[in-house]
């Protein structure tokens, strides 16, 4: 289980990334993919394979579906393939809004939880920064 800050962090830039070119009210997308944990997701993802590589952020990102599919069971249906992309299963079709944002939310707020826990908080505010420009080390505060 993830601080609140996080969800709340988590949530904010969802919210944001759904704002960006995205009219699809966090809804499935045509692939059967929650879109925008995906947008979300590719966002991080080349920082990240930069960062650490693609082992690493699979290590991240597997980690971070097993702790969120604890939470919100649908998580256990995404995958992540040999080049740290996420894949779906025909399970994420049949999820609703509700759903699909909360797992968004939990996913999202996982992974940043253990980029906290692996390379520190300091590191992991300045990665998203240079992302989300509105990140703030008050949105990281325990």
């Amino acid at each position: 289980m993830n601080h609140p800050s996080l969800r709340r962090l988590a949530q904010r830039l969802i919210a944001s990334e759904a704002l960006v070119g995205n009219p699809f009210e966090a809804r499935v997308s045509t692939a059967g993919r929650p879109a925008v944990l995906f947008a979300v997701y590719e966002k991080l993802r080349e920082p990240l394979v930069t960062l650490m590589g693609t082992a690493g952020l699979r290590v991240i990102v597997t980690r971070a579906l097993r702790e969120g599919k604890e939470e919100v069971p649908w998580l256990g249906a995404l995958l992540i393939n040999a080049d740290g992309f996420l894949e779906s299963t025909e399970e994420t079709a049949q999820l609703d809004n509700k759903e699909i944002r909360e797992g968004q939310i939990i996913f999202v707020s996982e992974v940043f939880e253990l980029l906290i826990t692996f390379i520190g908080a300091t590191v992991t505010l300045h990665l998203l920064q240079g992302l989300w420009s509105g990140v703030s080390i008050k949105d990281m505060e325990f």
